[in-house]
């Protein structure tokens, strides 16, 4: 089969499936910046690219095209390791987020349906040194660890995951590999960059290590006490200009498709220059992608997220990063934990059932202003439709920010 042939069969394979061309999946809320989906040839072109195999593209591009996330509907013939390497390639291309996100779920499903278990070759990277193992720092699912390269200090991330896996550590690598791919690629000025990955030689560290770069506050959780220790117009000046700048990277990666579904303290990194920085993809999603949804994916906090997420099967969508991003403001104002003391059976069931959400602390000495209340009450609200786009957060979190620099006492 030539590849105008596979071509004209991936165009068929694409109505079956999918029905007219224009039709694209979203979540209960579109998009704040819509992008046309993308057209079959423009798939079979970017996909052509990568191999002279015509049956190997129309395997892929019918695997790209499917909604089926069974074993069943793996390819029908191996993928060598070097297709890895050159889709991933095909990532540093600007193109639409709709096709970047194609592409990433391409990798995913490929890596998930045992076609390999490594990531693409140019995400590992040499030259990083270890430091003692035994300076670690506990955070969610992984543990922290320090590090250098000749460019200064890193930190690596390591899946306590890894450490109980099976022989063969497929989940694991599937729980790694959906982090890493989908965090691949983000480019803003506060999130925190991905190097790329480290392979252990450590014995009782099995598996991979991500590598970022080494925020010197660490997470916004263990900076609260630092931040409440100012006089309250330079912590307001402070709190307000962190919430904004985490506000602008969540407008992006919802620009690019990607739904973070954790925002909370513990996942925001400060570095030495005061500066937020968005962090930890282990439980985000990729907008219009379905092929790849039964990999390994950590859920979301219990005490940060949205009430839909407690009460239905539905993915994590733009609203509730909105509504993330009020538990976030809260937490930055209540200096502890939300619902601290709680059991999280208790949690969803006040959250699911009884629709609350923690009070605008105002016995901290460090009140919320007016203008952050009423923006929080608006991402709160517990109809997803209801909440504003996270555009509209970042302006409202612009002027507030701006106004706060001011506030004199």
């Amino acid at each position: 089969m030539s590849l105008e042939g596979a071509t004209r069969r991936l165009v068929h394979l694409w109505s079956q499936t999918l029905g007219p061309v224009q039709r694209v999946f979203f979540p209960r809320s579109p998009p704040e910046h819509p992008c046309p989906p993308p057209a079959p040839l423009e798939y079979a072109n970017i996909l052509g690219s990568i191999s002279e195999d015509p049956v190997l593209i129309s395997e892929l591009s019918r695997l790209a095209a499917s909604e089926d996330s069974s074993p069943s509907a793996d390819l029908a013939i191996p993928v060598g390791y070097t297709v890895l390497d050159k889709l991933y390639v095909l990532l540093n291309e600007r193109r639409t987020y709709p096709v970047q996100n194609m592409i990433k779920g391409l990798l995913l499903r490929l890596i998930h349906g045992g076609h390999s278990q490594q990531l693409p070759s140019s995400l590992y990277l040499d030259g990083v040194e270890f430091h003692s193992m035994d300076d670690v720092i506990f955070s969610g699912s992984a543990n922290i660890y320090r590090g250098s390269n000749a460019n200064g200090l890193l930190a690596l991330k390591h899946l306590r995951s890894f450490t109980s896996a099976t022989p063969t550590g497929d989940s694991v690598m599937d729980e790694l590999a959906h982090e890493v791919i989908i965090w691949s690629h983000l480019d803003h000025p506060h999130i925190v960059p991905l190097l790329g990955v480290v392979r252990s030689e450590i014995e009782d560290h099995p598996g991979c290590f991500m590598v970022s770069p080494w925020m010197k506050e660490g997470s916004l959780s263990l900076y609260m006490e630092k931040l409440h220790g100012h006089q309250y117009p330079e912590f307001l000046k402070r709190a307000t200009g962190l919430l904004h700048h985490i506000s602008q990277a969540i407008e992006y990666i919802h620009a690019h498709g990607v739904v973070h579904g954790d925002i909370r303290g513990a996942n925001i990194l400060i570095d030495g220059e005061d500066k937020a920085y968005l962090s930890d993809f282990g439980s985000a999603t990729l907008v219009g992608v379905h092929n790849y949804r039964d990999i390994k994916r950590r859920k979301g906090n219990t005490r940060s997220c949205a009430p839909e997420l407690h009460t239905s099967a539905e993915e994590p969508s733009f609203p509730c990063d909105v509504y993330s991003f009020a538990m976030l403001c809260i937490e930055v104002f209540l200096r502890r934990p939300l619902f601290e003391g709680w059991k999280e059976p208790t949690i969803i069931m006040e959250i699911a059932n009884r629709k609350r959400t923690p009070p605008i602390p105002r016995d901290t000495g460090h009140p919320m202003p007016k203008e952050l209340e009423a923006l929080v009450d608006s991402c709160r609200q517990n109809c997803p439709s209801k909440r504003p786009t996270i555009s509209e957060v970042v302006e409202r979190m612009r002027v507030i920010s701006e106004k706060s620099s001011n506030f004199d006492g």
